[in-house]
């Protein structure tokens, strides 16, 4: 499985984790959209 990036600053996320941990905000990967 390839890592997720978060959608607020683009950062590698661990495909498991909500909260990034570079920016502190939620990814929003688990929302529809």
């Amino acid at each position: 499985m390839k890592p997720q990036s978060c959608r607020n600053c683009g950062k590698e996320l661990w495909q498991n984790q909500r909260v990034c941990p570079h920016c502190g905000r939620d990814s929003g990967r688990d929302d529809p959209d």
